[in-house]
């Protein structure tokens, strides 16, 4: 809803009172401007739909791996901006997204191993406990 409001009211109110402060309103492309703005509109649609969608699933998630897959964004746009953009990345930069990616996977491991002795205490716990019938 935050993205929303954003987009349709603060950024017009925006442009009407720069236009208001410089007396004009900055210039329009001359040609074909649906053609131009399309794209741009379809990315603010998409983007919008994208940031709910995620929003709903940090709300579905647990804390901990909502966090972790939070954190792993961050050597995805690196992946996408290499892939997309050509443009390179830096020794620094590769070496934040390796510790990044080191991080989340100690962090599943610890996760995978506190669940599993979690099990076997409950099942040290059933099998400790008299059944019903031998009372």
């Amino acid at each position: 809803a935050n993205a929303c409001l954003s987009a349709l009211l603060f950024n017009p109110l925006f442009v009407l009172g720069w236009s208001m402060h410089n007396e004009s309103l900055p210039g329009l492309p001359q040609s074909a401007p649906g053609k131009e703005l399309l794209p741009v509109l379809g990315a603010g649609v998409l983007s919008f739909a994208g940031l709910a969608l995620e929003t709903q699933g940090y709300q579905m998630a647990e804390p901990g791996k909502a966090s972790t897959f939070r954190c792993l964004e961050i050597p995805f746009s690196y992946l996408l901006q290499r892939l997309f953009t050509k443009t390179k990345v830096s020794g620094w930069d590769l070496a934040g997204a390796a510790l990044i990616v080191v991080s989340a996977v100690v962090g599943g491991l610890s996760q995978a191993a506190q669940a599993e002795q979690d099990d076997r205490v409950r099942e040290e716990r059933a099998a400790a406990q008299p059944e019903d019938g031998n009372l």
